[in-house]
């Protein structure tokens, strides 16, 4: 997929630049800087605005309502698209006057508006990140994480991420407190495996979903107790990897292989989606289901009994185990770089971004919003938003496509792990595999141009904080 996007970014760039008879990209840049123009009502303006959500269109018709009544002068057209095929909108329209001039998109893969090819997005740095940061979850890390090149491109609105819903009332009932650390967590699955023969302690599915994340996570908690996280290259995801490296990883897919082995993610975790494992949780076949904290409107509507909301916990000697593990990020918006009104642009992103818009959102449609002041009104929407305090935040941010063979070698090591038969030194082989193939990728100038290169670490290896870790996965 993201192959496809950059030769589509190429042959859009192309085109472009051969349309106004210019280079890739510098006209509509000399035409689109000035951010100074007076927003008064004297000038009629009509503000293109694109998101993905068509199940949350009555808000935002509410919000495009209220802005233009406080600025009568400006007409919003809204169009909406869905997460399937939002790409392709951005892709075919880009040079043209059909361009959104703000627009929806995932503050994490910036990459794809902005890279060596073409400059989609605008630069909100000074505009926006400068003056309103201390309103935004980590003073503005939910904007700095995703910088690209050191700037700020896309503006977060809301998060988004998997966290672990449970059954309250099961977990009372078998007298199980809610983890606060993967020690409590593997007991928990292993309490209701055994007392629940036909409720599945945790459902999550497939190789490249929530199923995944969960190797994904105790990968994570290696890199920090180890102190790899804090290299300054580790963002990049192309830090050389030693041997020890694979030896310690092989110990992280060997303990999910147990896990599964145990039955703790049902018969067959590979299988099914977002809509089944929902379905499962609200019909009580599980005790705990990974969702993304979009159905937290749908459970607490469909279900009668008590649930409660944690993200998967860090090991115990972490310094804060119970922040754990959400993979996700930030839905937002940017603004596009060719916009002819990009002061109103900035205007109604800094509107969809205050205090009074984010927290009717947060009320209408019970989302985690990116203002660090919302006040959420029930307790499972707090315990949600408390959840997700590190979303997004935890693992690497890779700045390189993968190949396919890449993709496939990630996907076969996540098959792996619901094999019945395995060893650690057969998980130290499949991420061998996912390795040079990683390295393969990053090399590749068809990929990657100008191609990148691995990068030596430079931490020291925190054996300490290690051992503790390295010895509950081998239990």
């Amino acid at each position: 997929m993201k192959k496809i996007k950059r030769i589509l970014s190429l042959v859009l760039c192309f085109l472009f630049a051969f349309a106004i008879g210019s280079g890739c990209g510098n006209k509509q840049t000399e035409q689109s800087d000035d951010w100074t123009e007076s927003v008064t009502g004297e000038k009629q303006v009509v503000l293109k605005f694109t998101h993905i959500w068509s199940e949350h269109a009555k808000t935002f018709t509410k919000i495009c309502d209220d802005f233009t009544a406080l600025y009568p002068n400006v007409k919003i057209q809204t169009n909406v698209k869905t997460y399937a095929n939002i790409d392709t909108a951005i892709s075919s329209s880009w040079g043209s006057s059909l361009f959104p001039d703000i627009c929806f998109y995932w503050a994490h893969s910036v990459s794809t508006l902005v890279n060596d090819e073409v400059t989609m997005a605008a630069d909100l740095t000074d505009v926006f990140y400068e003056k309103y940061k201390e309103d935004f979850i980590g003073e503005g890390k939910c904007m700095s994480s995703y910088a690209k090149g050191g700037k700020i491109y896309v503006v977060p609105f809301r998060a988004t991420g998997f966290v672990i819903y449970y059954n309250a009332d099961l977990f009372a009932e078998l007298g199980i407190s809610v983890p606060t650390n993967l020690e409590e967590f593997e007991v928990a699955m292993k309490t209701i495996k055994e007392e629940c023969e036909d409720v599945v302690p945790l459902s999550c599915w497939g190789a490249t979903g929530t199923y995944s994340y969960i190797g994904s996570a105790l990968s994570a908690y290696m890199d920090i107790l180890s102190g790899k996280a804090d290299d300054p290259n580790y963002k990049t995801g192309r830090l050389v990897n030693t041997e020890e490296d694979f030896d310690r990883g092989a110990l992280v897919y060997e303990k999910v292989r147990q896990w599964t082995k145990a039955g703790y993610f049902g018969s067959n975790p590979l299988a099914g989606s977002t809509e089944s494992v929902e379905s499962d949780f609200i019909n009580g076949k599980c005790a705990m289901a990974m969702l993304n904290n979009n159905s937290l409107a749908a459970i607490q509507s469909e279900m009668d009994v008590n649930v409660g909301c944690f993200s998967l916990p860090g090991f115990s000697e972490m310094d804060n185990p119970q922040a754990g593990y959400v993979s996700g990020g930030y839905d937002g918006f940017f603004i596009s770089k060719s916009s002819k009104n990009k002061a109103w642009a900035l205007k109604f992103l800094e509107y969809l971004n205050s205090y009074e818009v984010q927290q009717l959102f947060a009320d209408n449609e019970g989302s985690v919003m990116s203002r660090n002041d919302i006040v959420y009104r029930n307790e499972l929407q707090q315990n949600v938003a408390a959840s997700m305090a590190n979303v997004g935040l935890l693992g690497t941010n890779p700045d390189f496509v993968l190949s396919e063979a890449a993709a496939a070698s990630s996907i076969a090591l996540n098959n792996y792990t619901v094999s019945k038969k395995g060893s650690v030194d057969e998980a130290k082989e499949k991420l061998k595999t996912c390795y040079n193939d990683l390295v393969t990728s990053v090399t590749d100038s068809m990929l990657n141009y100008p191609p990148l290169t691995m990068i030596e670490p430079i931490y020291t290896v925190n054996e300490n904080a290690l051992s503790k870790y390295l010895e509950w996965l081998g239990k």
